[in-house]
């Protein structure tokens, strides 16, 4: 077809011309030419894809970590108040509200001394 139309409108074939015509319009052609970093060519894609899999599963580790150190926090957390409502309350624990020393006997007020400045 284009060698029709290349004769019809300059008067001769295209020749080698439309060969090298041919392979650029080509897409299959255009894909696996595109070799440089980021391009679309079938090895730089599977190099892309094995890079993101790698890191993927790297960050899936760091998460892992984070998870299991963020359990632990919790479970001596949990430990901790546990142990501590086990407590029986020793001398000078504060008995019910309202009895501690200084408090002024007004709901939700702290003692002078600890009172944020």
């Amino acid at each position: 077809m284009r060698e029709g139309a290349a004769a019809v409108i300059t008067g001769a074939p295209l020749g080698r011309a439309g060969r090298a015509l041919a392979a650029g319009l080509d897409p299959w052609q255009s894909v696996v030419r595109r070799t440089s970093r980021g391009g679309a060519a079938p090895a730089e894609v599977a190099r892309m894809a094995d890079r993101v899999t790698a890191e993927a599963g790297e960050l899936a580790d760091e998460a892992r970590r984070w998870r299991d150190t963020y359990r632990a926090a919790e479970d001596m957390l949990v430990a901790t108040a546990r142990r501590g409502a086990q407590t029986v309350p020793g001398e000078g624990w504060p008995g019910p509200a309202g009895t501690e020393p200084g408090h002024t006997g007004q709901r939700g007020a702290l003692p002078q001394e600890r009172r944020m400045r």
